[in-house]
């Protein structure tokens, strides 16, 4: 059904065939369908090809090939992803921390061409997350100068993710930092919500011990 469209190089085609074929079962197909695209120079597509084989047993062919390309934003992502599956996080960072300056920080989002050093940051802060460095991870989002990407800023993710509630706040309460106020808000509300389920437990524990 999706042939005649991903025969014309359409890359959601291309995708939505991908990920058919590879619920299918039929990964082979899924790669091959992606790798004709990557073939012929499309964009998108090496990222998509090298996580689809991360994804079916050939992490460490898709870790070398992603590595010459990690001043490239889109590739630097999905090097980091698949650097999880091939169990070479330590590489990654290293290559990541080598990309961000101390004496230097974006002022805006064209600053930097290729890699910039908040995208950086944001990178190695997950691969320190992932191993279980959360003060590290928290320590480098800290140095970020823009803190918010498409509505999502990294840092009070984290602190909510690992419960880190009163730095959550204090983050919260300095300037330009509405995601994570919405953090905050949200999180308490939780908070709130499973303290009172849990005092209600112990209360119908002790009524009826």
């Amino acid at each position: 059904m999706l042939a005649p469209y991903t025969a014309t190089g359409w890359w959601t085609a291309v995708v939505a065939a991908a990920e058919l074929l590879e619920g299918w079962g039929r990964s082979e197909e899924a790669i091959e369908t992606v790798r004709a695209r990557m073939a012929v120079g499309h964009p998108m597509a090496l990222g998509a090809y090298a996580r689809l084989l991360a994804r079916h047993g050939r992490a460490a062919e898709a870790f070398n090939m992603l590595l010459p390309h990690a001043d490239d934003w889109a590739l630097a992502t999905a090097l980091v992803d698949v650097a999880a599956v091939a169990d070479r996080d330590e590489e990654a960072a290293a290559l990541l921390a080598d990309r961000i300056p101390a004496d230097h920080r974006c002022d805006g989002p064209w600053c930097c061409r290729g890699l910039d050093p908040d995208t950086a940051i944001g990178l190695l802060a997950t691969i320190h997350e992932r191993q279980g460095h959360i003060d590290e991870a928290i320590d480098l989002l800290r140095r970020r100068r823009i803190t918010a990407v498409n509505s999502r800023d990294q840092l009070a993710d984290l602190l909510a993710r690992h419960g880190r509630i009163e730095e959550l706040r204090a983050y919260a309460a300095t300037d330009g930092h509405e995601e994570a106020v919405r953090h905050a808000q949200v999180t308490t509300v939780i908070l709130h919500g499973l303290l009172a389920r849990q005092c209600a437990v112990i209360d119908h524990a002790v009524r009826t011990d």
